[in-house]
C-alpha cells in the first residue's frame, strides 16, 4: 500500500515537471519576438471618457475632436465657488466635479451633472465616527463601472498654546463612491507627515487598480488600490529632504521602503514665524503631483525626487534627484515629460525606462512650467528612425517591448504668461503670449493631424475667464471663449463636448451647425 501510495506521488511530481516545462517552452516560444508595437497611436485614450485627471492614466491631456471650427456655449449651470480639480466624464456622459461650495451649503461637495446641463445629486465627504467633513480639491476618477475613487482631507488645529495654533493636523482617505453618490468603501486616515494628499489618482482600466500619490513631504510614493480597496505600497525611497516644504516650518525627513512607506521627521518653525490665533482659517495646501501610469506597467511619481517604478512586481527603476512642480506626462515609448525647475528657471525633463534623460527643453531664466504638459502629435525630422521603447517586464524570458515610432509635440504653460511649443528633440517650436495663464494646455487631435491647443487666462478686473482655441502648427488664435471667471484645472473632452469648469460654473461648448473646415489652408 504504502509503495503504491509512493507511486502516486511520483507520477503526481513527473506531470507537474511536465506541465512547467511544457509551460516554459512554451513562455519561450510566444515571447521570442522582441517587439510589440502599439496597435494604434500611442495619444490615443483606452478609456471611451475623460475618466480622470488630463483625461488618462498617462497624463497626456490628448483627445481626438471632429472639426477645427470655434464651439459654442451649449449650456451653463451654476455650481458655487470652485475649487482647482478639474472635470471628468463618465461613458454615459455624466460629468462630476468637485468641491464647489454654495452660500447655503459652504462645504466641498461632489457633483454630478447630467449631459443636459441638469444637477443630478450632490453630496459630501462626511466620516460619521469622526464627525468631519473632508475638504475636496483634487481631481476624481472614474472606474468602469462607473463608481468614483475620490481623495478628500482635512486641516485641523493640532497643538494650541495660548491661544495661538501652533501646528496643524492634517490626514487624508480615498473615498469610493457609486454612480448615486453613495460612499461604499473608504481607507484609513493617511497621516504621511500631517498630509493627507492633494493628488489626483491615476486609474488603470484594465486590471480595476488605481494608484494615489501621498501627500509627498518626504519625496515619492504611491500606494495602489485593489478592487475591494485594499491597499499596499507600490515603489519605497530612501532619501533625506530638507528645506521648505510650503508650510511655515522646515522639515528634515528620512524615509525608507519596507516597501510600505516608513518616514521618520521633525519639524522646525521658520525664524520669526507669527503663530496665527485661535479661529485662523487653516491654511490653503496646494496641489501636488499625481502619478502617471506608463504603457509598460509602470508608475511614475515626481515630487521632489522622482520615482519609476513596475506596478506589477513593486521593482524600483530608479529614482532621481528630479524635482518636479507638477504632474509627469508619459509619451512616446513611455518617455515621462516632468516639469521641473532647473538652476535657473524651469525645465522639461524627458526621461526614459532606463532613467536617462534624453529629452530637455530650458525655459527662460526665471519662468517656470506653472502645470503639467500636453502631448500632440509630432512629425519626425526626414531620415529620423529613432524609436523610444521601453520593456513591459523585466523577467529575463519576457523580452516584449513596447517601441514607438511617434514623435511627441510637448506643450506647456509657463509664468511668464506663454504657451510653449516644443518637438520631440527639445527645439521651440514657437511661443504664445496671453496675459495671465491660469491653465495647463489641453490637445484636441483632428482627423488630418492638424492640433488644437486649448489653454485659458483671464483679465484682472473685472476678473473674467478666455478659453483659447490656438493652433498646433504656429500658435495662431482659431478662436476665443469668454467665459464668467477664471479656469483652475483643466478642460474635459467627451465625444464632440468640451466641458469646462470656472470658479462659479460648468460650461458645456459644442456645435450646433454644419462644420465649415476653418483649418485647411
Amino acid at each position: 500500500m504504502l509503495v503504491g501510495f509512493v507511486q502516486q506521488i511520483i507520477r503526481f511530481v513527473c506531470t507537474a515537471a511536465l506541465i512547467v516545462v511544457a509551460a516554459g517552452c512554451m513562455s519561450r516560444e510566444t515571447m521570442s519576438d522582441p517587439e510589440l508595437l502599439s496597435p494604434r497611436h500611442h495619444l490615443e485614450s483606452d478609456s471611451a471618457s475623460w475618466s480622470q485627471y488630463r483625461g488618462n492614466a498617462r497624463r497626456t491631456a490628448f483627445a481626438l475632436w471632429p472639426r477645427g471650427d470655434e464651439p459654442t456655449i451649449l449650456w451653463r449651470v451654476d455650481l458655487g465657488p470652485m475649487i482647482d480639480a478639474s472635470p471628468v466624464v463618465a461613458t454615459d456622459g455624466t460629468i462630476y466635479v468637485a468641491g464647489p461650495r454654495t452660500t447655503f451649503i459652504p462645504i466641498d461637495q461632489l457633483i454630478a451633472v447630467s449631459p443636459d446641463g441638469r444637477v443630478v445629486w450632490r453630496t459630501m465627504l462626511f466620516v460619521a465616527n469622526e464627525g468631519r467633513v473632508y475638504q475636496l480639491r483634487s481631481t476624481p476618477a472614474v472606474r468602469k463601472d462607473g463608481s468614483l475613487a475620490v481623495v478628500g482631507h482635512y486641516i485641523e488645529p493640532g497643538r494650541i498654546e495660548s491661544g495661538e495654533v501652533r501646528s496643524w493636523n492634517r490626514e487624508g482617505r480615498v473615498f469610493l463612491l457609486d454612480t448615486a453618490g453613495n460612499v461604499r468603501a473608504r481607507t484609513d486616515a493617511s497621516s504621511f507627515f500631517e498630509g493627507g494628499g492633494l493628488a489626483s489618482p491615476a486609474y488603470d482600466g484594465h486590471t480595476n487598480v488605481f494608484y494615489w500619490q501621498p501627500f509627498p513631504l518626504a519625496g515619492a510614493s504611491v500606494m495602489r488600490f485593489d478592487e475591494s480597496f485594499n491597499w499596499q505600497g507600490v515603489g519605497g525611497l530612501t532619501v533625506t529632504v530638507t528645506g521648505g516644504t510650503g508650510f511655515p516650518a522646515w522639515y528634515n525627513v528620512l524615509c525608507y521602503s519596507l516597501p510600505l512607506l516608513y518616514c521618520w521627521g521633525y519639524a522646525e518653525f521658520a525664524p520669526g514665524f507669527v503663530y496665527p490665533p485661535v479661529g485662523t482659517p487653516p491654511p490653503d495646501d496646494g496641489l501636488t503631483p499625481s502619478p502617471a501610469l506608463t504603457q509598460c506597467n509602470e508608475a511614475v511619481a515626481a515630487t521632489y525626487e522622482t520615482l519609476r517604478t513596475r506596478t506589477t512586481t513593486v521593482h524600483k527603476l530608479w529614482q532621481k534627484n528630479v524635482r518636479a512642480l507638477s504632474t509627469p506626462a508619459i509619451g512616446a515609448g513611455g518617455r515621462a515629460y516632468i516639469p521641473t525647475v532647473a538652476s535657473d528657471g524651469g525645465r522639461i525633463d524627458g526621461r526614459d525606462q532606463d532613467g536617462a534623460r534624453r529629452f530637455q527643453y530650458d525655459l527662460p531664466s526665471g519662468v517656470l512650467p506653472i502645470g503639467p504638459p500636453a502631448l500632440g502629435r509630432g512629425v519626425k525630422d526626414a531620415g529620423d528612425d529613432s524609436l523610444v521603447q521601453c520593456r513591459l517586464s523585466d523577467a529575463p524570458r519576457d523580452h516584449r517591448v513596447v517601441r514607438a515610432l511617434d514623435a511627441d509635440n510637448v506643450y506647456v504653460s509657463a509664468s511668464d504668461d506663454n504657451l510653449y511649443a516644443i518637438d520631440y528633440r527639445g527645439r521651440l517650436r514657437w511661443a504664445a503670449n496671453l496675459v495671465r495663464l491660469t491653465s495647463p494646455p489641453v490637445v484636441l487631435g483632428l482627423a488630418d493631424g492638424q492640433e488644437i491647443i486649448l489653454v485659458a487666462s483671464k483679465t484682472p478686473v473685472p476678473e473674467t475667464g478666455y478659453l483659447w482655441g490656438k493652433r498646433g502648427e504656429n500658435g495662431e488664435t482659431v478662436w476665443k471663449i469668454d467665459l464668467d471667471s477664471p479656469v483652475l484645472g483643466s478642460p474635459a473632452i467627451h465625444g464632440d463636448r468640451i466641458y469646462v469648469a470656472t470658479r462659479t460654473a460648468l460650461y458645456a461648448l459644442g456645435y450646433r451647425r454644419a462644420p465649415p473646415d476653418l483649418l485647411k489652408d
